[in-house]
């Protein structure tokens, strides 16, 4: 997962470098509340399989 520069969607200053699913943050500039979300969900690990083995 690679960052992504946030920045304030009022006055474009830069808030913060990173990755997030939900993020909340208020600009020290403009004292705007800028809240994010991601596009979408990273994806989930592969599980293990649900075939079960019988070592009998």
């Amino acid at each position: 997962m690679c960052s992504t520069e946030i920045r304030c969607g009022q006055c474009r200053r830069k808030l913060a470098i990173g990755t997030y699913i939900e993020l909340t943050i208020k600009c020290p500039r403009c004292q705007a509340i800028n809240h994010l979300k991601a596009e979408s969900l990273p994806s989930e690990r592969p599980r293990a399989s649900s075939n079960e083995v019988n070592h009998d």
